[in-house]
């Protein structure tokens, strides 16, 4: 499932015409709920990557608060669209969230 979640998101990026297909795609739970979080995250990322922080990217990350993926993609992606919206309080929650996240990473071993 993680690869074929991390394929629909490389298919998008690569070919804007069927981006929409992968974001209708995972629109809709899997069954049993199964990979719930990671779906929800991509059905956030495609529309990203091939129309920008529209009105899908919105509605679907606003569905993942207060508990979106921590992950750095998903923060960035997520700080980004917050940022560009206007909605002062999504923003700066946003922001604060991918701050948190970059200070608890460890340092590289290798400089």
């Amino acid at each position: 499932m993680e690869r074929a979640l991390d394929s629909a998101l490389a298919i998008a990026r690569a070919d804007n015409s069927t981006a929409p297909r992968m974001y209708e795609a995972l629109r809709e739970p899997f069954a049993a709920r199964q990979w719930n979080d990671r779906r929800r995250f991509y059905a956030a990322a495609i529309p990203a990557a091939y129309i920008g922080c529209g009105a899908e990217s919105m509605q679907a990350f606003q569905s993942l608060e207060p508990h979106v993926p921590w992950r750095l993609d998903a923060l960035v992606l997520r700080e980004s669209c917050y940022a560009r919206s206007g909605n002062l309080d999504l923003a700066t929650r946003a922001a604060r969230d991918l701050a948190e996240f970059r200070r608890a990473d460890p340092p590289p071993l290798l400089p």
